[in-house]
C-alpha cells in the first residue's frame, strides 16, 4: 500500500540512464522487482510513500559483477541520498587521513609526525564545519548518517589529540 511518487519515479529513470551509460545494464524485470524493494524500504521507514532517499536500497540489487557495485553506489547515491553520500565522503577522507598519521608514526620521523598530526587535527575541525553544514539541508535519514559520520570524526579527532600530546610528553588530558 505503498505509494510510488513521481520523484522517485523520475529518480530510478535517471539512476537507469546513468547506469546504462556506465555499462551497467539491469534488465525491465530487475527496474520492476526493484520498485518493490523500493516500496519496502519506504514501508519499513514508517512511511506511506516512497521517497528518493528509499532508493539507497538498490545499490545491491542493479548490479551483476561485484565489481559494478560501487559504480552503482556512486551513482545511485548521488541521486538518492545527496546529502548523505557527501557525509560518507568526509567521513572516507578522514578515515584516510588518520591511517595515514597512524603509519606514520611507526615511521620514526617525529618532526613529520607531529606536523601531520597537526594538519590532521584541523582537517578533522574542517571536516565537522563540513558535516554540521550538511546537517542543515539533509533529510531525516541523511541526519541520522550524518550523526554517525560526526561521532566517528570526533573520536578520530578526540584519539589523535591525545596520541599527540603523549608524543609531545604532555599530561594525558582527561
Amino acid at each position: 500500500k505503498v505509494k510510488i511518487t513521481d520523484d522517485t519515479v523520475d529518480a530510478v529513470l535517471s539512476i537507469r540512464d546513468a547506469c546504462r551509460a556506465e555499462g551497467i545494464i539491469a534488465g525491465d524485470r530487475r527496474w520492476k522487482k526493484s520498485l518493490q524493494v523500493v516500496k519496502a524500504s519506504a514501508w519499513m521507514a514508517g512511511e506511506r510513500q516512497t521517497t528518493p532517499e528509499d532508493l539507497a536500497i538498490l545499490v545491491d540489487s542493479l548490479w551483476r559483477e561485484p565489481k559494478e557495485r560501487a559504480k552503482v553506489a556512486r551513482i545511485v547515491g548521488k541521486l538518492a541520498d545527496p546529502v548523505g553520500t557527501q557525509a560518507t565522503e568526509i567521513l572516507d577522507a578522514a578515515r584516510e587521513t588518520s591511517q595515514k598519521v597512524v603509519s606514520m608514526a611507526s615511521g620514526g620521523d617525529r618532526k613529520a609526525y607531529i606536523g601531520q598530526a597537526a594538519t590532521t587535527l584541523e582537517q578533522f575541525e574542517a571536516q565537522q564545519k563540513k558535516l554540521t553544514e550538511l546537517a542543515r539541508s539533509g533529510g531525516r535519514r541523511a541526519k541520522a548518517v550524518i550523526a554517525d559520520a560526526q561521532a566517528e570524526v570526533q573520536a578520530m579527532h578526540a584519539e589523535m589529540a591525545r596520541t599527540v600530546s603523549a608524543g609531545l610528553g604532555l599530561r594525558a588530558l582527561r
